[in-house]
């Protein structure tokens, strides 16, 4: 397989990700970091269909380090939170009035795939109100197996014929 075959197999991946904060709900005060880490992805930016779950989701850039992502009626703001080499993202609730937050982390396999994991409520309290509890929870636990919670499903990129 071509290298931007499966770059695009990867990204479509990630996408994923943003679902499981849409599905599991946004809980937390705070983002992982105030200020993104990182500018945004221009190979993330579309339309992202997920077969298994008959979703589908828009990202978009906002700025060039914020994604607008629209996933049914919700609107979500995101961006990327890297933590001592560990790719998070935190995730932000627009339509609701107290817009809290979802924190998952993703990492891109050999085979092209993305492994997308949300991180686990009973590690990282939904009691944790500070930036810096939030992020020293993240380091306290880091080689613990249950950090996160179970892998999502793939989403992938819709193509238009030119």
């Amino acid at each position: 397989m071509n290298r931007n075959y499966l770059l695009r197999r990867a990204f479509a991946g990630w996408v994923a990700v943003l679902c499981i904060a849409l599905y599991s709900g946004c809980i937390y005060e705070v983002p992982i970091t105030l200020q993104p880490t990182r500018k945004t992805d221009d190979r993330l930016i579309g339309n992202w269909f997920c077969a298994k779950e008959k979703e589908t989701m828009s990202v978009r850039k906002l700025d060039d380090s914020i994604y607008l992502i629209a996933y049914g009626k919700d609107l979500f703001r995101a961006w990327h939170s890297d933590l001592d080499g560990v790719a998070f993202m935190s995730v932000q609730d627009l339509n609701r009035k107290e817009r809290k937050y979802t924190y998952f982390t993703y990492r891109l396999e050999d085979d092209g795939g993305l492994t997308i994991r949300v991180v686990n409520p009973e590690r990282v309290s939904e009691e944790t109100k500070s930036v810096a509890d939030v992020q020293a929870l993240l380091r306290q636990h880091a080689d613990e197996q249950d950090l996160f919670l179970d892998e999502v499903s793939r989403f992938t990129k819709e193509t238009r014929d030119e």
